[in-house]
């Protein structure tokens, strides 16, 4: 663990996942929704957003696909370093 990056190691999350950080996540993924017409990106699982439940089901995998696709960064549904990054340092917020 370094100063410039206070939570590694990066906890690696994907769908199935039903512990700490999944809510954490949702936060996140809610919080980036809109920007970009983000739910356009996400498999068209637009109808309320993500649901804060703790479940990576496949609602919360179809918006960090979104997510990920919106970034450029590589599309495959699994919250890692880069994603996590992604999401901490809102990179969609400006």
């Amino acid at each position: 663990m370094t100063p410039s990056d206070p939570i590694a190691p990066w906890p690696l999350v994907k769908r199935g996942a039903k512990v700490f950080p999944v809510r954490s996540l949702q936060q996140l993924l809610r919080g980036v929704q809109e920007v970009m017409k983000f739910h356009d990106q996400s498999g068209g699982a637009e109808g309320g957003g993500v649901q804060i439940d703790g479940i990576f089901g496949p609602k919360t995998d179809a918006f960090v696909c979104g997510f990920q696709e919106a970034l450029e960064i590589t599309v495959d549904g699994i919250v890692g370093p880069v994603t996590w990054r992604a999401l901490a340092s809102g990179m969609l917020s400006g």
